[in-house]
C-alpha cells in the first residue's frame, strides 16, 4: 500500500495515542472527533477558579504506556500521600505505606484495625511489585484472587474492597484479577497523582502535538469502500480506519456500514457507575493529601479526596476543593451526602459549599471485548479491548498504530 491515509475515529486517549504513534512512524492520518473537545471520558471543567474533573479520576505515573508518551514535567504532577484514612464507625485509622512514609507507616503498623500479619503480607506484595512488577493472574475475579492470596478478612473489608471498588467503580470486585495486579503494581511503584491543571491536561498534551490532524464536530455515521461518511453528508477519504470509540458506538457505525463483526468477551460483564460531588470546605480536611475511604460497609460514600491539597490549582488561593465519590447504581443527592459526611466531619460539613456534581453511567467498559471486523481495512482499538484504565487506552492506541505500520509495509 503506497502512501495510505489513515482515519482515526475518536479523539479519546486511545485515538490520541494512536495518532502520536502514527506521527512518530511518519504515517499520514486524520482524527475525526464527534464532540467539540478531545479527551473522551477524561475531561476537566472550570468555574469560579475551581477545576472539576468529570468524575473523580487520578493518574498513575508508573503506567508503562504513559511513560512512553507524556512529558511529566509539563504536567506538573501533584501526588497523593501513599496510604489512606480508613473511616470506621467511631474513629479514623491511618494506613500508610512504610516504604514511602516510614514515620507514619511505623505508627500505622501497630493500629489494630487490620492485623499485623496482613499488613506484613500487604507490604511484601508491594515490595515484590517494586522489584518484579505485577504477577500473572489466573482467570479469576479480583474478589476470588483476594481469597486465594489470603488477602481477604479485615484487610479486604477495611481497605482493599473500598479502595479498589473506587477504582473499578463496581462493588462486587468482579473485575479481572490481572487488572487488579497491574493497578496494584502501578500504585506500589508510583502512587497516584493529579496534573496541576486537571486531568484534561493528559489528552490536551497529546492533541497539542498533532493539532492540524484533528477535526472536531465530525461525527462518523458509516464507512464505504473508500471513505467515511459524516452526519453532515461529507465524505472523508480513508485507506485504513482505526476505530477508537466506545464498543457500543463502534457497533452502531459497523452496523450502518453493513460490516460483519465478531467479538470475543473476556472476563465477566459488570455495571460500573459513579457519582462525584464537589464541595468547597471551610478548612483543609487533612494535614496531608490523603484519600479517605469508607470502611464502615454502610452508607453511599466510597471515598473523599482533598483534591486541592494534591494539586493546589484546583481551587482559588485560600480555598479548598473536596471530591466526594460514590460507587454503584444507588443514587444519592447533595443532602444525603452532606448528612453522611457529618458523621465524619461533624457540623463543619453543613458550612461546606456545594459546587457541582456528576453522574457517570458508563465510566469504564462493562467488559473486555476483542472485536474483529471482516473488513480488513478496519482496526478496532479502545480501552475495552485491553483494560479499563488510562494505561489500557494508551496501549490499545499504540497497538493499533503498530498494526497500521505492519499493514502498509
Amino acid at each position: 500500500m503506497t502512501n495510505p491515509h489513515v482515519v482515526i475515529i475518536g479523539a479519546g486517549l486511545s485515538g490520541l495515542s494512536c495518532a502520536n504513534w502514527l506521527k512518530r512512524k511518519g504515517v499520514s492520518f486524520t482524527v475525526l472527533e464527534a464532540s467539540e473537545r478531545v479527551g473522551g471520558r477524561v475531561a476537566t471543567e472550570s468555574d469560579g477558579g475551581f477545576l472539576f474533573d468529570r468524575g473523580f479520576q487520578v493518574f498513575l505515573p508508573a503506567y508503562d504506556e504513559a511513560r512512553k508518551l507524556f512529558d511529566y514535567s509539563a504536567l506538573k504532577l501533584g501526588s497523593f500521600f501513599h496510604g489512606a484514612n480508613l473511616m470506621l464507625s467511631s474513629r479514623v485509622a491511618l494506613l500508610a505505606n512504610p516504604l514511602r512514609h516510614p514515620q507514619e507507616g511505623l505508627r500505622s503498623l501497630f493500629d489494630s484495625t487490620i492485623p499485623l500479619r496482613q499488613k506484613i503480607r500487604l507490604g511484601s506484595l508491594q515490595l515484590r511489585a517494586l522489584l518484579a512488577g505485577s504477577p500473572r493472574a489466573r482467570c479469576l475475579t479480583t474478589r476470588e484472587e483476594l481469597q486465594v492470596r489470603h488477602l481477604n478478612g479485615p484487610l479486604e473489608e477495611f481497605f482493599l474492597k473500598p479502595f479498589f471498588s473506587g477504582i473499578f467503580l463496581e462493588e462486587a470486585l468482579s473485575t479481572e484479577a490481572q487488572t487488579f495486579w497491574d493497578l496494584f503494581s502501578a500504585f506500589a511503584k508510583g502512587g497516584a497523582a493529579l496534573p496541576a491543571d486537571g486531568m484534561q491536561e493528559l489528552p490536551k498534551q497529546l492533541a497539542d502535538r498533532v493539532p492540524q490532524n484533528i477535526r472536531l464536530g465530525a461525527k462518523v455515521l458509516r464507512w464505504d469502500a473508500s471513505s467515511l461518511v459524516l452526519d453532515s453528508g461529507e465524505t472523508v477519504p480513508a485507506d485504513l480506519i482505526v476505530s477508537c470509540v466506545p464498543h457500543e458506538s463502534f457497533q452502531e457505525i459497523a452496523s450502518r456500514s453493513g460490516a460483519v463483526m465478531q467479538s470475543v468477551l473476556e472476563g465477566r460483564e459488570r455495571k460500573p457507575h459513579t457519582q462525584c460531588f464537589y464541595f468547597e470546605s471551610v478548612r483543609p480536611i487533612a494535614d496531608k493529601p490523603l484519600l479517605f475511604l469508607n470502611a464502615r460497609s454502610e452508607g453511599k460514600i466510597n471515598s473523599i479526596a482533598p483534591v486541592s491539597l494534591v494539586a493546589p490549582a484546583y481551587a482559588p488561593e485560600g480555598k479548598y476543593l473536596v471530591s466526594v465519590n460514590t460507587v454503584g447504581e444507588s443514587r444519592a443527592d447533595q443532602n444525603e451526602i452532606q448528612r453522611e459526611l457529618s458523621l465524619q466531619f461533624d457540623a463543619d460539613v453543613f458550612q461546606w459549599r456545594f459546587l457541582r456534581s456528576y453522574e457517570i453511567g458508563h465510566p469504564l467498559p462493562s467488559a473486555i471485548q476483542k472485536p474483529k471486523c471482516a473488513d480488513e481495512r478496519v482496526i478496532v482499538a479502545g480501552d475495552f479491548t485491553e483494560q479499563g484504565s488510562i494505561n489500557g487506552a494508551l496501549r490499545s492506541g499504540r497497538k493499533a498504530a503498530e498494526r497500521v505500520a505492519a499493514m502498509i509495509k
